[in-house]
């Protein structure tokens, strides 16, 4: 299918086991996996346009890896290079006014869009697996939680670094 004038495909690149935890939640909601992962983004660039500070997206969302870890908790380790697990694009299409905001939200944190949208995608992975536990819901039901947990994501974010510039 060919995107409309005003849509554009990007990739975004994810391992076997994220694409399989990604199509389980997927399912569940009897949703398609390239739906989910628009829904992410869309949530979280909702969540970065009412932060107080959205270039703190990429470190927040650091600080949430590490604060997992300590509780034991399984997350996703973000990598600063290409991973070596070998990795397939999926495409998602995205609108002018979203691709000018991602790119916007991207040079914020002073990543590449792709890192964004890929951290963007996989924390929503992790967060809505947790919040259904992989079992069968309505996305409109658990929408406005999964907001609020990137929104606490955000905050988090916020709160650590005005504790490091004091």
């Amino acid at each position: 299918m060919i995107p409309s004038i005003d849509e554009k495909q990007i990739a975004i690149k994810l391992n076997e086991s994220l694409i399989g935890s990604l199509d389980v939640l997927a399912k569940n909601g009897g949703m398609n996996r390239n739906h989910l992962m628009l829904s992410f983004v869309n949530i979280w660039l909702s969540v970065l346009e009412a932060s107080k500070m959205p270039g703190l997206f990429y470190i927040a969302n650091l600080l949430r890896v590490r604060e997992n870890q300590m509780q034991f908790t399984p997350a996703y380790e973000h990598e600063f290079t290409e991973s070596r697990i070998p990795e397939k694009p999926l495409p998602i299409k995205f609108n002018e006014a979203d691709i000018f905001n991602i790119n916007r939200f991207a040079n914020f944190n002073h990543i590449s869009r792709h890192l964004l949208l890929k951290t963007m995608v996989i924390v929503g992975i992790e967060e809505f697996g947790n919040l259904t536990d992989y079992r069968s819901y309505q996305f409109g039901a658990i929408e406005k939680e999964l907001h609020n947990l990137f929104s606490n994501i955000m905050r988090k974010g916020f709160k650590a670094y005005m504790a490091y510039i004091k």
